[in-house]
């Protein structure tokens, strides 16, 4: 599936059966400090954003909701920008044999 950040618009589209369909509008242009949001999906299938203008880190659910990693509890709430990434699959397996050889 195609996913695209629209940096004009501030919003999150995916071409859904050759339609584009907004699937984040909690930011909006209009906004004076608005920051198109940056998006990647995990490995295993699920579409996080980091908020654009409003901050945080949010993930999609597959009724297309979406919610606040973490909540009101989450330390990146309210931050801006907020960069993340997936390592590579057994990355992390691998790392902690490393330390342990």
């Amino acid at each position: 599936m195609l996913t695209v950040s629209d940096g004009t618009a501030c919003q999150l589209f995916q071409l859904q059966n050759g339609r584009w369909v907004r699937i984040w509008n909690k930011t909006k242009a209009s906004d004076p400090d608005a920051m198109p949001p940056y998006f990647a999906w995990s490995p295993k299938g699920v579409l996080v954003c980091d908020g654009g203008d409003i901050g945080g880190l949010w993930q999609e659910d597959q009724t297309g909701t979406w919610t606040l990693i973490g909540g009101n509890a989450s330390p990146f709430r309210g931050q801006r920008n907020v960069s993340f990434t997936w390592a590579p699959a057994g990355s992390a397996q691998n790392s902690t044999q490393r330390l342990q050889a």
